[in-house]
């Protein structure tokens, strides 16, 4: 697998996602159908399928290639509220100790007539440095992000300067305190939020895949062309009178179904899987199954004593065992190494999962309403032209 550190990567042929090909247009509009959608509410949990934090997830390792920008963003935000967790326990610890150092009352002076009651003289509190900060657990944690995030070498590496990096791993033998990291965490963050939380809102407003996209696109040729023929034939071929120009109308029709194929090309969307509340299910995602069917077919396999073939249920995730020995079903690479994972092209009419989030069901109305208004205008454009064309005699 091929990695871009830049968050885009390239994909061999046996990695290609059959994603629907947004213009830049199609993805500015359809990112804003979903604009209320921030990047703290995917990552607080606070979305549903399509656009849920599993989602965004599986988007990124198998169609950006940066899943490690949403690993290190978890991580640091896990790791920032387990320190902060500490202090504030550490805090509440100091507080109480030190409250309790009071010196003993000093004796009262019954003559003089100012001294009332014994006067008690309250130590300033003062606060430790706090040590905990460096201990082997959290400097093993750090190093092991480090490798994992910082490191040249590494898959899921960050793209960061290298003086950055020398400077935190310098850092990181005094102290293991979060804010070495947030200068990355920031940037990061950032890239997540304005260059790729857009790009995987538009897709997933997208409710089918690239075949079914190059079906439309070429529907919405054929019925343009169509439409052109017939107002042709109709305005050479048929005779005054002026009322004669209505059979010209014939060829709005067509043109009608052409808009309304081209414009939901454009925008990857289906009108009969919009009446299902559905969306077809993306290949990665059929691949992720892939994956943990034969993660399944490899634990029955060492408890098993009959190995068989796991298919998963795409609708429900379920699994059913099938009685074929699941070495038949593998096969090898040009390395000879056993390659378990399929990319498979989804049929035209391929499975679907029904959507579970509201606003992505809002926003698909309302793409529904805009698709239909779009190829009521151009019907109405072109029935004016067709209609005003004088005739041939004329």
């Amino acid at each position: 697998m091929s990695h871009d550190h830049d968050g885009r990567g390239t994909r061999t042929v046996a990695q290609r996602d059959y994603l629907v090909k947004l213009f830049p247009l199609a993805e500015k509009l359809n990112a804003k159908r979903l604009a209320s959608v921030s990047l703290e509410q995917v990552l607080a949990g606070k979305t549903c399928y399509p656009i849920s934090l599993p989602d965004f997830e599986l988007y990124l390792a198998y169609n950006e290639m940066c899943i490690g920008k949403l690993q290190f963003v978890v991580w640091y935000r896990d790791y920032r509220h387990r320190l902060d967790t500490r202090i504030a326990r550490m805090s509440q610890i100091s507080f109480a100790s030190d409250s309790t150092l009071v010196t003993a009352p000093t004796a009262i002076d019954i003559t003089s007539p100012k001294t009332f009651a014994p006067s008690l003289e309250i130590l300033p509190v003062t606060r430790k440095p706090d040590s905990d900060f460096h201990n082997p657990a959290l400097y093993e944690e750090c190093m092991q992000v480090v490798t994992t995030f910082l490191s040249p070498n590494s898959s899921k590496t960050l793209r960061i300067d290298s003086a950055l990096r020398e400077q935190i791993t310098q850092k990181l033998e005094a102290s293991c305190h979060y804010d070495l990291f947030e200068p990355i965490y920031k940037e990061t963050y950032a890239a997540l939020e304005s260059e790729i939380l857009p790009r995987f809102l538009a897709h997933a407003l997208s409710n089918i895949n690239l075949p079914k996209q190059l079906l439309w696109y070429a529907l919405a040729v054929i019925c343009f062309v169509d439409s052109i023929v017939t107002a042709v034939f109709a305005i050479y071929f048929i005779p005054p009178p002026r009322v004669n120009r209505a059979w010209r109308l014939i060829a709005v029709v067509p043109f009608y179904l052409s808009a309304v194929f081209a414009m939901a090309a454009f925008c990857g969307f289906c009108s009969q899987v919009f009446h299902r509340d559905s969306r077809q299910i993306h290949a990665w995602e059929l691949r992720q199954m892939d994956e943990e069917s034969n993660l399944y077919a490899g634990s029955m396999r060492a408890t098993g004593p009959t190995p068989i073939a796991v298919v998963c249920n795409s609708t429900d995730g379920t699994y059913t065992g099938k009685c074929v020995p699941i070495t038949s079903r593998s096969k090898h690479n040009a390395h000879g190494s056993t390659d378990t994972t399929r990319s498979v092209r989804p049929a035209i009419y391929g499975p679907e999962r029904v959507i579970e989030d509201a606003t992505v069901l809002k926003a698909h109305r309302g793409l529904m309403n805009d698709l239909l208004g779009f190829a009521l205008l151009c019907s109405l454009v072109f029935s004016t032209v067709v209609f005003l064309i004088p005739g041939r005699s004329t």
